[in-house]
């Protein structure tokens, strides 16, 4: 393996490893939103906080979908061959992260749609 593939063999690693860091960062922006909507007590304000949230998740849900694209491209340009490690799709870390990501996208959205029609 030359330099140039095992350099982009080893940046497939970062995007895996910027997931975890993603994760909590869409955990705190989620719990900031709902200890906002909290303490504010008006509705305008609610739905502020709320259309926030909703925007800074899907900027970190696409953060999350770049790192992953940019990933895969370097590491099928290392020529590595791929390993299977005998798991449904499913069940990897990326695809539950970005499930999470969306789930908490429609929740926020349905959030958004109960206050402002309150």
């Amino acid at each position: 393996m030359t330099d140039h593939q095992k350099a982009k063999h080893d940046f497939r690693h970062v995007p895996r490893q910027l997931l975890w860091s993603r994760t909590q960062l869409l955990v705190a922006v989620q719990g900031a939103c709902l200890a906002g909507m909290y303490a504010v007590r008006q509705d305008r304000g609610r739905g502020g906080l709320t259309a926030i949230g909703v925007v800074l998740t899907v900027l970190v849900f696409l953060l999350m979908w770049r790192d992953d694209v940019l990933g895969s491209k370097a590491f099928e340009e290392s020529g590595v061959p791929k390993t299977n490690p005998g798991l449904p799709k499913w069940r990897k870390g990326l695809h539950i992260a970005f499930a999470a990501g969306a789930i908490l996208i429609v929740a926020d959205g349905l959030l958004l749609v109960r206050i402002l029609l309150s």
